[in-house]
């Protein structure tokens, strides 16, 4: 059995859980917490995680009982980052590949000239 507490606070997504012993007779088996499986408990839960700060692992059969993760907020940062950049058209000069070109290729004349030939018997 975990518990799961989420909020969110200064742009960021607190989240924390605990769990009951392993060796707890209302424990329903072993709960393995990692960064990874925190971030999809929140995408299911519909926030949107972004960079981790604080990462940490739960596990009950080793005893780590509570685990705290900090992520930023994506959604935050995403409004943020609209009004304060602002696009400058792009002055440089667009890039051309340097594959050569069919047309450049030199042609090689396997005959150097056509002649008539008579064949006599």
């Amino acid at each position: 059995m975990m518990k799961t507490e989420v909020e969110k606070k200064d742009k960021q997504i607190i989240c924390t859980i605990s769990s009951l012993k392993y060796s707890d007779r209302r424990c329903k088996g072993r709960n393995y917490m990692d960064t990874k499986r925190v971030r999809r408990l929140l995408v299911e839960q519909g926030h949107n995680p972004g960079d981790n700060l604080v990462q940490s692992t739960l596990d009950n059969k080793v005893d780590k009982l509570s685990g705290i993760w900090i992520f930023e907020d994506a959604d935050y940062i995403k409004k943020e980052a609209l009004t304060l950049e602002k696009t400058e058209p792009n002055l440089a000069k667009p890039r051309t590949s340097n594959r050569r070109k069919n047309s450049r290729k030199s042609k090689k004349v396997l005959d150097k000239s056509v002649e008539d030939v008579i064949i006599e018997e």
